[in-house]
């Protein structure tokens, strides 16, 4: 829980791009705590869900890597809210309704492996229209639809409130574990579905936006920047929109960059 130093990787890189703090993982134990508010029940009972979209930018290390980007779901073993995760490449979104099966969920996976290059920086979105099915969840990357493969394996309830934690880089379901390793940055929440448009507005050519200039900044539910402005210590990632601000856990550390 701490500061590193800059990644010598991009030492000298002083031109083109400037330098960014962003929050390195080690993918064993580290993820940043944001802890249980029920702003983040995207649910109006009864079964009924409601649009959401969570982003970030990601870098991670390998092409077999696999790990939460950022999740809410529960300490308890049961599966429940949501989760969005990268595997080997591929960027899969899972929204369960809390009944306690892994397979009450629906579901949408991206169709192609290899959409997250190692060592290369990707935003990533997940959008959910709160249509209660498979069929309104999209996935983008850097800008751009996804061809996905949707599944509902077992009868959708609808989101149910919980109490179960959101995490960024871990999965909460049994316990912390499936924790991203390497970089994560500007990662956010939004109250509605982002389409096509806000999607390339928010990739930015490339560069992460200042979400003070998005064009639905008023409809945000929280923006952890994930590096600059941060610090170590409890509370030390601050949400810029909410007050539902984050804390390192273990040895995730803030570094700085200069790639993005």
């Amino acid at each position: 829980m701490s500061f590193g130093k800059e990644d010598p990787t991009y030492r000298g890189l002083g031109s083109g791009r400037s330098r960014k703090l962003v929050i390195e993982m080690d993918g064993t134990s580290d993820y940043v705590e944001v802890g249980n508010h029920s702003v983040f029940n995207f649910t109006n009972g009864g079964g009924n869900d409601r649009s959401f979209s969570l982003s970030a930018w990601v870098q991670t290390t390998s092409s077999n890597d696999q790990g939460a980007i950022i999740s809410k779901n529960s300490g308890n073993g049961v599966p429940s809210n949501w989760l969005l995760v990268h595997d080997e490449g591929e960027v899969q979104a899972f929204i369960y309704d809390g009944s306690g099966s892994n397979l009450a969920a629906i579901r949408a996976f991206t169709q192609s492996s290899g959409l997250l290059p190692p060592g290369q920086w990707s935003h990533v979105i997940m959008t959910y229209d709160g249509s209660n099915s498979q069929n309104g969840i999209n996935l983008y990357i850097n800008g751009q639809v996804q061809s996905v493969t949707r599944s509902n394996p077992s009868p959708y309830g609808g989101l149910q409130a919980t109490t179960s934690p959101v995490r960024i880089s871990a999965n909460a379901a049994g316990g912390v574990g499936n924790e991203f390793e390497k970089y994560i940055t500007e990662c956010v929440v939004y109250d509605f579905e982002v389409n096509s448009s806000e999607a390339v507005e928010l990739y930015n050519q490339g560069r992460p936006l200042d979400m003070v200039s998005f064009s639905r900044y008023s409809d945000l539910v929280s923006w952890w920047r994930m590096g600059d402005g941060d610090s170590p210590g409890a509370g030390g990632i601050i949400d810029g929109v909410g007050s539902y601000n984050g804390t390192l856990e273990n040895d995730a550390k803030i570094v700085a960059v200069r790639d993005l």
